[in-house]
């Protein structure tokens, strides 16, 4: 079944911006970093430490998601 876009998104959940797996943001399993005014959640340590690395690849609007 699709997602309905105003239905699909929780406001306890987040898109971890690696490897686009939803996080819980009230216990996000990789932490949090925070980058130009804007928390990112993460699913594992992997996760944050990639994006802190190179943040400007996984904000790319054509950046899909990669495995972990």
């Amino acid at each position: 079944m699709p997602k309905i876009p105003f239905f699909s998104h929780h406001p306890d959940v987040e898109i971890d911006p690696v490897c686009k797996m939803e996080v819980s943001v009230a216990d996000p399993p990789g932490g949090k970093h925070r980058h130009e005014g804007t928390t990112y959640f993460f699913c594992g340590n992997g996760c944050r430490i990639n994006f802190a690395e190179n943040p400007a690849k996984y904000l790319d609007p054509n950046f899909e998601g990669e495995a972990m």
